[in-house]
């Protein structure tokens, strides 16, 4: 039976585009991912690529869980240290070590990646409102968003504290 994973940025992008299929390599990942399961076992002996946008601690985090998680795999990890201008520098890292599947940390690493890797399967984790940074026709993207959703953050809010008249959001 082919099983298809369907992936949807985010709820008011649901009106915009439809779902994506996803096969191979990037649907063992992506749904290693959502059960938190990206293991050898999960991902058999491939070549990844990690893209770190920035050194922070909030990505390093992400990314050490990913090497532990990916053991078995080769991982090599690039950094454009928070700066665009070191695109160039990583891209040829890619290149050079061409992974079966790339995993961009971080906005200004899908931002790069989804511009210069056509083909080669993304799947990108810390990344809000990461439909910005790729178009709906690339079909080899897919991955964790931070954006909130706030309808459902606000329907649980309510059992919470039920008198509430308003509440603001700083974004």
């Amino acid at each position: 039976k082919d099983v298809k994973f369907m992936y949807r940025p985010s709820a008011s992008a649901d009106l915009q585009r439809p779902a994506r299929p996803m096969s191979g390599l990037a649907l063992r990942l992506g749904v290693g991912f959502s059960l938190g399961l990206a293991s050898a076992a999960t991902l058999a002996a491939a070549q990844v690529a990690i893209v770190l946008s920035a050194e922070q601690n909030f990505y390093r985090t992400a990314v050490d869980a990913l090497v532990k998680n990916l053991s078995g795999n080769t991982v090599k990890e690039h950094n454009l240290e928070g700066k665009e201008e070191n695109a160039e520098k990583v891209l040829k890292g890619l290149q050079k070590d061409n992974p079966d599947i790339i995993i961009p940390v971080g906005p200004t690493a899908l931002k790069i990646t989804a511009s210069k890797e056509a083909g080669k399967p993304l799947v990108f984790t810390m990344v809000v409102n990461p439909e910005k940074y790729y178009s709906a026709s690339q079909s080899n993207i897919a991955g964790v968003s931070l954006t909130v959703d706030y309808d459902i953050l606000f329907s649980r809010l309510r059992p919470i504290i039920p008198d509430v008249q308003s509440v603001g959001v700083l974004y």
